[in-house]
C-alpha cells in the first residue's frame, strides 16, 4: 500500500518573520499582498506540485483567521485534496499541525510529512524517488530525507544550493514512531542536526526556490555555487511552472509580502 504523503504550506500567517508589517496590520496593503501571492502559488507552486508522479494524499494550506474572504475565490479553483486551515497565531500553529499529524498516522502505519512554500517548486520526480528510496533502503524512522542539491532562480540567473540548506523537509514517521516530527519545526539551516538521509535518486534538477521583489528571507548566497544565466524555458520545463510566471515577476511583485 502506498505511504501517504501529507504536505502543509504557511501561505499567509501573520507574523513579521514572513511577511511585511505593512501585511499583518494595514488591510488594503494585505489585500494586495494576498492577490499577489495567489498568483505566485497559481504559477509556480500548484503546477509543480499537481505534476508530482506522486502526489500528496492531503495538503493543508495554513492561513490566519481573518483571511476567509479572501481564500473563498482561491477555493473555488484548487482540488479537492487541498484544505484551507485558518490559525489564530504564530503561536497556536504548531499546535495545529501537531493535531493533524497525530489524526494521519492514527489511521496509518506509515507517513510522509513535508512542507513547501507558497512560491517555491518540486520536479516531478521529487516525492516519487523519496517514495522508492523508502521502499528499497534503510531509512529508519523520523529521518529528515533530503536531496543532495537544489537551486534558487530570479527569472534570469540560478545558483545551486547544497543540501545543507534545503528548505523542503521531509519526514518519514512509522507506527512505530514515539513522538511524531512537525515538518513546520524543523530548522532547515540546522537540517544536519537531526537524524537525516540524503537522496542520491535523481540527477535531474530537484527543488527551486523562486527569487522575487516580495520574498523578504531568500536571496542568491555570497561565497556558494556560482550564479549563472539561464534560458528560463529550461526551469520551466523542469519543474512544471507556468511560463505567465515571467512577466509576472517583472511587473507585479512588491516589497509587501514574503
Amino acid at each position: 500500500m502506498d505511504i501517504p504523503l501529507i504536505l502543509f504550506t504557511r501561505f499567509s500567517i501573520r507574523y513579521k518573520k514572513f511577511i511585511s508589517l505593512a501585511a499583518i496590520e494595514n488591510e488594503s496593503k494585505r489585500e494586495l499582498w494576498f492577490k499577489q501571492r495567489v498568483e505566485f502559488f497559481k504559477l509556480i507552486t500548484y503546477p509543480s506540485i499537481k505534476a508530482q508522479i506522486y502526489r500528496p494524499y492531503k495538503w493543508y494550506l495554513l492561513f490566519s483567521v481573518g483571511d476567509e474572504k479572501y481564500v473563498s475565490s482561491m477555493m473555488q479553483w484548487i482540488d479537492k485534496w487541498i484544505i484551507p486551515v485558518y490559525i489564530e497565531n504564530i503561536e497556536s500553529i504548531n499546535g495545529v499541525i501537531d493535531s493533524i499529524i497525530k489524526s494521519i498516522i492514527g489511521e496509518h502505519s506509515e507517513v510522509l510529512l513535508s512542507r513547501i512554500d507558497s512560491d517555491d517548486a518540486l520536479c516531478a520526480e521529487y516525492y516519487y524517488n523519496i517514495f522508492r528510496a523508502i521502499n528499497k533502503k534503510d531509512i529508519k524512522n523520523e529521518s529528515v530525507l533530503m536531496y543532495r542539491y537544489g537551486y534558487r532562480w530570479d527569472g534570469k540567473n540560478i545558483q545551486k544550493i547544497n543540501f545543507a540548506n534545503n528548505p523542503f523537509v521531509t519526514i518519514y514517521n512509522n507506527i512505530w514512531s514515539c513522538g511524531s516530527l512537525n515538518p513546520l519545526k524543523i530548522n532547515h539551516s540546522k537540517i544536519l542536526d537531526y537524524k537525516h538521509y540524503i537522496l542520491c535518486e535523481s540527477v535531474k534538477p530537484t527543488w527551486l526556490q523562486v527569487l522575487h521583489g516580495s520574498n523578504l528571507l531568500n536571496g542568491f548566497r555570497v561565497n556558494s555555487e556560482y550564479i549563472n544565466r539561464i534560458d528560463p524555458q529550461i526551469v520551466l520545463d523542469n519543474y512544471n511552472i507556468s511560463e505567465n510566471i515571467l512577466d509576472f515577476m517583472l511587473t507585479k511583485s512588491s516589497d509587501d509580502g514574503s
